[in-house]
């Protein structure tokens, strides 16, 4: 049986033959002007993005003096709420301690008139 030739380990990486190397990438001119539109270019989108963030900053600085002063309300709402609903219980329960004795003899009465009318 005849020897197949042994490839050459570590040795770097080898390039197959069949896989050419492809030529480097040209630019579009000889000169710098290319480059100089793409860097003009980036810094007007740059500058743009900045006034963005400015507007977000600003934005987002509004928003949170309106979310302070909403919490306020929904406190102010809260207490109101509480102090009406300790009036209303205290009224209710004045009338009922009033009422239900009342409310006790008119049906006594109520009770001693049918008693007489039969």
């Amino acid at each position: 049986m005849p020897e197949r030739p042994r490839s050459p380990r570590g040795q770097g990486p080898t390039q197959p033959p069949d896989n050419p190397i492809p030529p480097p990438q040209q630019l579009p001119s000889g000169d710098y002007s290319y480059t100089v539109e793409l860097v003009a270019r980036i810094e007007n989108q740059l500058g743009g993005l900045t006034e963005a963030i400015k507007s977000i900053k600003e934005t987002t600085k509004e928003h949170g003096v309106e979310l302070r002063a909403i919490g306020k309300d929904v406190y102010a709402a809260r207490t109101v709420t509480i102090f009406v609903g300790a009036f209303l219980t205290l009224v209710i329960a004045v009338v009922g301690y009033v009422a239900i004795p009342l409310l006790f003899k008119l049906i006594d009465i109520g009770a001693d008139i049918l008693k007489k009318g039969h």
